[in-house]
């Protein structure tokens, strides 16, 4: 046993809080918890598709910093602790995305195009599957318009978010710190409480420039 008790306990009442979210319709099997999949920070390839989205919360920050306390620093720590969640979601590669503060905040979780997915319906007779419009907010399909307007006009929080998050990490479209915060803040009023805490950091990294 520990000899420092209290430690430990202090250090797991901090430890963040990880939630995972099916996204799109493509639903491959589930793999052992061990499962082995590729983490980066850029998609290598189109040969994968979005399937699921793994969101870290910290319960605790730093007074002086503003950082989290307990979130991973590095691609291997980010990997082992978001690897249940890929696992179970039949993932074979996590896109990891870092905040201004060098914590790992978010993973996308992706399938290989060719991986087995769940049985299908054993209805004898052929059926002819529906087409599945792309979603524009998904980051193989991104359309940042199309998005938008899902935040806009159809109050889709995920999208908002997404949006927020193009524009503060120019992806796809330049980089702007005032329409991330923008959109960070509807998310937020529509209680996205992570994106409450993006736009408290942004607001802070631009006052202080």
């Amino acid at each position: 046993m520990s000899k420092h008790p209290l430690i430990l306990i202090a250090l797991a009442a901090c430890a963040p809080t990880y939630t995972s979210s099916r996204t799109g319709s493509y639903s491959p099997i589930a793999k052992p918890a061990s499962c082995e999949f590729i983490v980066a920070t850029s998609l290598p390839s189109a040969d994968y598709v979005e399937i699921a989205v793994v969101d870290v919360s910290p319960k605790a920050r730093s007074k002086y910093t503003g950082e989290g306390l307990g979130m991973a620093k590095t691609l291997q720590d980010f990997k082992r602790e978001a690897a249940p969640y890929v696992c179970e979601a039949g993932g074979d590669l996590l896109l990891a995305e870092m905040n201004g503060l060098g914590d790992y905040v978010r993973g996308v979780v992706f399938a290989r195009k060719d991986a087995p997915t769940a049985v299908a319906t054993k209805d004898p007779e052929p059926t002819v599957a529906e087409p599945i419009a792309a979603d524009p907010c998904a980051t193989g399909t991104a359309d940042l318009p199309a998005c938008q307007a899902l935040c806009e006009k159809d109050q889709q929080t995920k999208a908002c978010h997404r949006v927020g998050e193009w524009y503060e990490l120019g992806a796809g479209v330049e980089k702007n710190v005032s329409m991330a915060i923008r959109f960070y803040q509807v998310a937020c009023e529509r209680g996205a409480k992570s994106d409450c805490v993006r736009v408290k950091m942004l607001r802070e990294k631009t006052a202080a420039r």
